[in-house]
């Protein structure tokens, strides 16, 4: 069995899919306006959505720290 098999995928329902690939889409239309542009907020809002998935809390601090 591989590895990619064993790992927990949860099943979106719709409505959480499009939340998060809507709040993806704000993020790529900023990058693609103003690659500089501060797109923090929207990247923690996807990374709550996405958690809220997996039923599990983040730690405190930024994702990636």
């Amino acid at each position: 069995m591989s590895y990619i098999g064993q790992l927990p995928i949860p099943a979106a329902t719709a409505e959480e899919q499009a939340h998060i690939a809507g709040l993806v889409q704000q993020i790529l239309a900023a990058k693609a306006h103003n690659a500089a542009a501060d797109t923090a907020a929207l990247e923690a809002q996807t990374d709550a959505a996405v958690v809220a998935l997996y039923g599990v809390a983040l730690p405190a601090g930024p994702v990636g720290a």
